[in-house]
């Protein structure tokens, strides 16, 4: 018997099986041998997409429309093809792999160890920049809308029709907007 802690913070006794040791090898010969595989087919997926299309590092431009149809094709999302593929250059071989990160042991793992090592914030390119200023517009122009606030005597008052005024201006030279005065 092993004891357990419950959510009320009491202590339980938790009775095991009498072939729990049994059991648990049972499981293991059955289970270790899966995940090893499934981590192997995936490295070779990755390995095959890497071969033919290049190193994942760089924006993939050329074969984009093979990787989109391959997920289609194997049910796999766009996001999870590219760990594939990143987790493919972490050693030559599977077998080099399993040697070098011998403390990754299941896909759970490796997915936590990619993501850890791809942490950095992507950089702001002209289409993510522009959708968060559209973004950032809209929920503006919805607070003004929805709020019922009243400008006339509040201290940041001049500060916002100056923002306001600064848009506008941008918007006349930059985006070509017409205003009526």
């Amino acid at each position: 018997m092993s004891q357990v802690m419950t959510s009320e913070g009491e202590t339980t006794k938790k009775d095991h099986l009498p072939r729990e040791k049994e059991l648990i090898e049972e499981l293991s010969k059955i289970w270790l041998p899966h995940r090893r595989k499934d981590l192997e087919v995936r490295y070779q997926v990755g390995f095959l997409l890497n071969k033919e299309l290049g190193p994942p590092t760089a924006r993939q431009g050329y074969g984009l429309g093979t990787i989109i149809q391959i997920g289609e094709e194997l049910s796999i999302k766009r996001s999870e093809v590219s760990r594939l593929r990143r987790f493919a250059v972490l050693a030559d071989t599977f077998v080099q792999f399993e040697a070098d990160y011998e403390d990754l042991k299941s896909w759970t793992d490796v997915r936590e160890f990619l993501a850890a090592q791809g942490s950095k914030p992507k950089p702001l390119n002209d289409h993510r920049r522009s959708r968060g200023v559209l973004r950032t517009l809209k929920s503006v122009l919805e607070k003004f809308n929805d709020s019922g606030y009243q400008f006339k005597g509040s201290g940041s008052d001049e500060e916002i029709c100056q923002v306001l005024k600064d848009i506008f201006a941008y918007a006349k030279k930059n985006l070509g907007v017409k205003f009526d005065d």
